[in-house]
């Protein structure tokens, strides 16, 4: 497998854990008789915040479970960056591109490292 299916599988794996979580949050909830309003069940910290109110009521920690999604929702960003970046290149590409190639003070560059100064 090479780097760029592996990073796919990465997003596709995030993705999967995020929206398994809100379903089972949701059942969750919909099991405790929690009240919801059924057009908000999407959108993004609706059933934590829902789950939030049911923890403090029922005098029961919350934070391990916001915190894991938390981190899964930055995962699927992190991922769709590194993708994007991979996609392009990467940063530093065998091209004779980098951060100050380019520019009015450097002129030449190799491996994406500026070597001599105009």
């Amino acid at each position: 497998m090479d780097r760029q299916g592996g990073l796919f599988i990465w997003l596709g794996a995030s993705i999967f854990l995020l929206l398994s979580s809100q379903a089972f949050l949701w059942i969750f909830l919909r099991r405790q008789h929690v009240k919801m309003r059924h057009f908000f069940i999407g959108t993004p910290g609706y059933l934590d915040f829902k789950y939030i109110g049911w923890c403090r009521e029922h005098e029961r920690g919350y934070l391990t479970m916001i915190i894991v999604r938390a981190v899964l929702a930055f995962s699927i960003i992190l991922a769709v960056l590194v993708i994007q970046n991979a996609l392009k290149g990467g940063a530093y590409s065998t091209r004779n591109e980098g951060p100050l190639c380019g520019t009015k003070v450097f002129s030449e560059c190799r491996n994406g490292i500026a070597t001599r100064v105009r």
